[in-house]
């Protein structure tokens, strides 16, 4: 393999602590009946699949799904194109380079824990143009456009990756339709969520992952905002520009006290949507426990999540082991 560039090289002290855990049951979920060729699926096997949608949410926060609809053929086709255009020069791949005005296209430069990562990303937009404000503050009515960039080699790539993402997009509305027939709602009540058309604006509270900051949202916030909504990106304790020092938190609950306060300041009618990333998890939990009443909802991003059969110590113990040395699973 020969020798490794320093720079993507995490110091021992800040490497995770590897342990072996592994999950049983995680829901698999058939989607056939959804992609059959009868207009209508039968309402028992309907409400079957809802149910199953149902309590895979409840009981673990995700699922996979089979029979999905999105072809192995259009996956194949995008990673054959995806492999040709990463295989090329590095002079190549940056003349579609992302950068601070355009900001959809090819990186190599992203870090964690201030050590570089180990990968190349090709970033593009399903609505192109997708447009932003053109600043953070919320008086400011002007706006933006971000566009992607498609390199000229390969050609496919752009159609690959147009037609890939249409699909998945396709799938995603199913899924979330199914998600809200299991909570008894209209099966298109979350279609409007992102249209500025719509009476359906919302608070979006985004709470970081271990290690990481408010920065974290950055691709989310101006979709969020452009989509209509108001959105509150926290910085935790000790996180982003939180002047706090890590070693002066003394537990999770100094770590957490950022979003507390900011839920404390929360006038009692308004209620808003909690997100929390990973370590986010026990954020927002905390939050769901204290201040019920200023919470329409509460979604759990790949999120530490507390419950009946996982307790929340056991949880603490083990967030902390990822907040210092990086997840271990």
């Amino acid at each position: 393999m020969g020798e490794v560039d320093p720079a993507f090289i995490q110091e021992l002290e800040h490497r995770p602590k590897l342990s072996a855990i592994e999950a049983e049951g995680i829901p698999l979920i058939d989607l056939s009946v959804l992609n059959s060729a009868d207009a209508e699926p039968d309402p028992n096997t309907l409400h079957s699949l809802v149910s199953e949608v149902g309590n895979a949410c409840r009981e673990w926060g995700f699922f996979q799904v089979i029979n999905h609809g999105v072809s192995v053929e259009q996956r194949q086709k995008l990673e054959k194109a995806s492999r040709e255009f990463f295989a090329q020069q590095l002079e190549e791949k940056v003349k579609v380079r992302r950068d601070e005005v355009k900001v959809y296209g090819y990186y190599d430069g992203e870090h964690t824990k201030n050590v570089r990562d180990w990968k190349e990303v090709f970033d593009f937009l399903v609505q192109n143009p997708t447009i932003v404000p053109a600043s953070k503050n919320p008086d400011d009515k002007e706006v933006i456009e971000w566009h992607n960039q498609w390199p000229h080699y390969p050609p496919e790539l752009r159609e690959a990756c147009e037609e890939y993402s249409e699909e998945l997009e396709k799938l995603a509305f199913k899924l979330m339709e199914l998600i809200a027939l299991s909570l008894g709602l209209p099966p298109n009540k979350f279609h409007v969520l992102g249209n500025s058309s719509e009476p359906y604006s919302k608070h979006f509270v985004l709470v970081h992952g271990s290690c990481h900051g408010s920065w974290s949202w950055y691709k989310l916030v101006p979709l969020l905002k452009s989509g209509g909504h108001n959105v509150t990106a926290i910085d935790l304790a000790g996180s982003g520009v939180d002047p706090q020092q890590v070693n002066t938190l003394r537990s999770i609950s100094d770590y957490i006290k950022p979003l507390r306060d900011f839920m404390e300041s929360l006038p009692d009618q308004q209620k808003v949507v909690l997100v929390g990333h990973s370590l986010g998890g026990l954020a927002i939990s905390q939050a769901m426990e204290r201040f019920p009443h200023k919470i329409s909802v509460a979604v759990f991003v790949t999120a530490l999540m507390p419950g009946p059969t996982l307790n929340i110590s056991t949880l603490t113990e083990r967030a902390y082991i990822v907040w210092i040395f990086g997840p271990t699973f």
